[in-house]
């Protein structure tokens, strides 16, 4: 499923299907197993959502704008978090007026996952499906390794608090140029232009961007000059090399290597699935979370969908005693329903 995603969002970013949210919509369908998703900006200061597009006929017109906090799952958006639910009508909390509306609808299940950019929120996907019980946990995986190539997508792409910058390396200027266009208009990014190994800006240039794009001329002059062959150390700086057909690259030494015949349409999907990579990378394990046996044994019975009735006879404990022990467990997860207590569970793999 995550690597399916990640193929049919770089062919949409390729073909430069940047505006149509509705296209990224559809594929996120496609890879099951949602019936129904929308895609929504966020305004993080006035709590505003906007309709930006939907696999199919959505149950808010394309344009319209909502309060995040007339849905429980743009509220939750907007807070950052993910939230999931494999049945709606188990959610107590799930009542606000777009709720209502997804329910009336015929929708049973779904989750949001917020894009997030410079620690803000300003998108998010909502899927659902006309199901029960829908294990969600390997779409939202999906999603989140496709992250940046979906923002990437719908324009949202940046760095802390600038966008994305970008060192171009090459030995003529007419190619490096058409490189650095074509990334500017496919990421909205900052483009540095280096002329080949004799620019004296090339090392302190290299270490200060977020990936370097370089021009097979380049790498092949290094080599013809008897120096060392343009490659970075591990770790450092994401680099893509853009060849001339049939030229020998050591793809090993890159992180993605780019046809030049075929760069209007692949440059752009390679940048944001190189720096994807980088970023998980970077990402730490998930934080080991010590649960007590009641809590494990707590999480079980949330995962069958029981109420809180039948899960305190199930444990043999009262039912506000079990309702306490779900609060510990969400306080220890960092959730704030059932639903998504299930999906972090699983998610570390105690489900």
């Amino acid at each position: 499923m995550e690597q399916g995603l990640i193929e049919v969002v770089r062919d949409l970013v390729g073909k430069g299907t940047r505006s149509t949210a509705g296209a990224y919509a559809r594929a996120v369908v496609a890879c099951g197993p949602a019936d129904h998703v929308t895609i929504a900006s966020i305004d993080s200061s006035s709590g505003n959502c906007a309709v930006l597009g939907a696999s199919d006929q959505s149950l808010i017109t394309v344009g319209t704008s909502v309060s995040a906090d007339t849905s429980t799952r743009l509220s939750n958006a907007l807070a950052k978090r993910i939230w999931s639910s494999a049945d709606f009508s188990r959610e107590a909390d799930y009542t606000l007026i777009v709720d209502q509306m997804a329910r009336a609808a015929g929708l049973k299940s779904g989750f949001s996952m917020p894009l997030v950019v410079d620690d803000k929120a300003v998108a998010v996907i909502c899927a659902s499906s006309v199901r029960e019980n829908v294990d969600w946990s390997g779409l939202v995986e999906a999603i989140n390794h496709a992250d940046l190539l979906l923002k990437a997508g719908l324009s949202l792409t940046s760095v802390g608090s600038r966008p994305l910058r970008f060192l171009v390396i090459h030995q003529e200027s007419l190619i490096g140029h058409g490189l650095a266009r074509l990334i500017e208009l496919g990421l909205g990014a900052e483009v540095v232009l280096a002329d080949g190994h004799t620019d004296p800006r090339l090392p302190a240039l290299a270490r200060s961007v977020d990936l370097i794009v370089a021009d097979s001329g380049f790498v092949d002059s290094q080599s013809e000059a008897g120096g060392h062959p343009f490659r970075p150390r591990v770790g450092a700086t994401p680099t893509i090399v853009v060849t001339e057909p049939n030229t020998d690259v050591d793809s090993v030494s890159y992180d993605r290597v780019v046809s030049r015949r075929a760069a209007h349409t692949e440059l752009v999907p390679a940048i944001a699935l190189a720096l994807s990579g980088l970023r998980r990378s970077r990402e730490p394990d998930v934080d080991a979370i010590a649960l007590t046996s009641r809590e494990l044994q707590l999480l079980s019975e949330l995962d069958t969908g029981a109420s809180f009735q039948k899960i305190a006879v199930n444990m043999g404990i009262a039912t506000m005693t079990a309702r306490s022990y779900s609060r510990g467990l969400f306080a220890k997860l960092d959730v704030h329903s059932r639903g998504e207590a299930v999906f972090e569970g699983r998610r570390r793999g105690y489900l």
